[in-house]
């Protein structure tokens, strides 16, 4: 990738996770995200989308991605089949804060939202 490829992106990410500041604009652009995961399958009858007070759960068979708010309000746990993956907290923008420290903290983009859905559905099973 070059340098301007580079910077593009860096821009884009930068500048798409800045809109996303609170969590009804994460969990409104993780269910976009999803409708562009799950609209090329043939059946959607292994798949749903469960809105609750607290957050979201985006299934695929028995495998699920959730969203939710816990005990504050000012962030979102994410969970990858009940294992937590980490908090989405509001630094200038929405940020994924890794349970495990040797992952570096990611903004909120299509990128890591593809990542987090490859951690919650890669072996899902019907």
């Amino acid at each position: 990738m070059t340098w301007r490829e580079e910077f593009k992106q860096r821009y884009r990410v930068l500048s798409e996770s800045k809109k996303i500041n609170s969590n009804e604009k994460v969990i409104e652009y993780f269910k976009e995200q999803f409708n562009v995961l799950v609209d090329d399958l043939p059946n959607k009858d292994l798949i749903q989308v469960q809105q609750y007070n607290d957050g979201v759960i985006f299934k695929v068979g028995n495998s699920n991605l959730t969203l939710n708010t816990g005990f504050t309000s000012d962030n979102l746990t994410v969970k990858a089949n009940g294992e937590i993956i980490g908090e989405i907290k509001f630094e200038d923008g929405a940020v994924l804060k890794f349970e495990n420290r040797h992952i570096n903290d990611s903004r909120i983009s299509t990128q890591t939202v593809d990542f987090l859905f490859k951690e919650a559905f890669a072996k899902f099973s019907i």
